[in-house]
């Protein structure tokens, strides 16, 4: 090679040097560099920074120059070989610095670097290193200084996803691309393809059902809703309940290798007989209480009473109160289970109003009503016309031991002072007799209240 052509590429290397000196300012291991040795007797050293950030140099050996720029590590060399020459020069130029790359490591990529360009982030960085055609079955890590700065789905990148982290890249950063962790689980229940479902370890329970082809809402031809469902999870951590439709709010629940997840109804289904408007079966809440039954039965005829409800669970068949809770117990709730029966049976509670009344009878008591005397009398329509002036009143009624007393008292003390004792209550079996004779004793009571129960035999055995 002349001469010439040797110190224009001479000349073309030291600016290429001074170029990247330009870019970067100082010295690191790596960089290739050209050190000149002056004298009587020029010398020109080729060589590099070496990995302990010195460069090696006749006569004086190593120098430490990592870190400086080049005018530094020029006056340190000077500075060394003054120990030597009288007056030594000493000129240092970058021939080729250590290119600033990204590293792309894992089993699931070609190891090596990439050459960093300016604004480069990590979408420019995974087109260059040619990822495999199954993107939905690796994970990528971006580390910097050892540290783990973002976890990435690379579909979700490559589709311009703002969701996920795209950079910008720096000198030395990791790309690591490995392949992405399954979980195996079986989903079953109310799903359309129950079965083995594989999925990314890290996705959520939710994620897994929609996997399994979603929430099955028909159920014998009868359609529910997604918060019917509840999400039964079974697995190392024991059993998980979540509602099928997913929180807004919380941290979703992680699907874990090995867990069955089931999706079933969270209602009860239970059975209501008897005086309702819509007997059959039915479903509630779990958390619902047996009155709750009832309301989904459609509620209770004008001829039925939840005081006296009989209620069949299991091989138990128990009478229970559906109606105003006693005192007491006001606090308290019987929750469903699983193929209860209720029997709402026919209200037996009566009033009987006879007399000189309009309409005498025998009349219905509606639960969770207290009836008094004035509701009695205004069930029968009132006295007779002839009689309306007429209010004296009094009670025929039964104590527990079945012994009959009379009560006795005149409704103008309730109507005009408002006495209310003049308006007592009328209880089931109670008999109130209409502007009765003067002389209404305990003996025409029982006379006529046994002609009536005769008729209430013949009428109802």
């Amino acid at each position: 090679m002349s001469r010439p052509i040797a110190a224009v590429l001479l000349f073309m290397t030291l600016l290429a040097g001074a170029f990247a000196q330009e870019i970067r300012k100082t010295l690191r291991a790596g960089d290739q560099i050209i050190v000149t040795l002056g004298t009587k007797t020029p010398t020109t050293v080729d060589t590099f920074v070496e990995s302990d950030g010195r460069v090696h140099l006749p006569r004086i050996g190593g120098v430490y120059v990592a870190g400086m720029t080049v005018g530094d590590a020029e006056h340190k060399i000077r500075a060394a070989y003054k120990k030597i020459y009288k007056d030594p020069i000493v000129s240092l130029y970058v021939k080729k610095p250590l290119s600033e790359v990204v590293y792309v490591i894992g089993t699931r990529a070609p190891m090596g670097s990439i050459e960093i360009q300016p604004d480069m982030d990590l979408r420019s960085v995974l087109g260059k290193a040619q990822l495999p055609d199954d993107a939905d079955k690796i994970m990528i890590t971006v580390f910097r200084r050892g540290v783990a700065i973002a976890e990435v789905d690379p579909q979700k990148l490559l589709q311009s996803s703002n969701e996920e982290w795209n950079g910008p890249m720096k000198p030395e950063d990791v790309v690591s691309i490995q392949p992405r962790p399954f979980a195996r689980v079986w989903v079953t229940g109310n799903v359309g393809r129950p079965g083995e479902v594989r999925i990314d370890a890290r996705r959520n329970v939710y994620e897994a059902v929609a996997a399994a082809g979603g929430v099955t809402k028909v159920i014998s031809e009868q359609t529910f809703q997604e918060a019917d469902f509840d999400i039964v999870v079974r697995s190392k951590r024991g059993v998980e309940r979540f509602s099928a439709v997913a929180p807004s709010t919380q941290q979703l629940p992680l699907v874990e290798d090995g867990a069955t997840i089931t999706v079933e109804l969270s209602l009860v289904t239970v059975t209501v007989i008897g005086e309702v408007n819509s007997p059959g079966r039915h479903y509630v809440s779990r958390s619902a209480d047996l009155s709750e039954m009832v309301g989904a039965a459609g509620g209770v005829k004008p001829t039925g009473t939840l005081s006296e409800a009989i209620l069949v669970r299991g091989d138990s068949v128990t009478r229970v109160n559906l109606g105003t809770p006693q005192p007491g117990q006001e606090g308290l709730r019987n929750l469903v289970q699983f193929g209860d029966v209720v029997y709402v049976p026919v209200n037996q509670k009566t009033f009987n109003v006879l007399g000189r009344a309009t309409v005498p009878g025998t009349y219905l008591m509606a639960d969770e009503r207290v009836y008094r005397a004035s509701d009695a009398l205004a069930a029968a329509k009132g006295p007779l016309a002839r009689f309306s002036s007429d209010r004296r009143m009094v009670i025929a009624r039964f104590d527990d031991k079945g012994k009959l007393s009379l009560i006795k008292f005149n409704m103008d003390e309730f109507y005009k002072r408002g006495k209310k004792e003049a308006n007592p209550e009328i209880r089931p079996g109670d008999t109130l007799f209409v502007a009765p004779n003067d002389e209404f004793s305990l003996s025409q009571a029982a006379a006529v209240l046994t002609g009536l129960f005769s008729l209430n035999r013949i009428i109802r055995p």
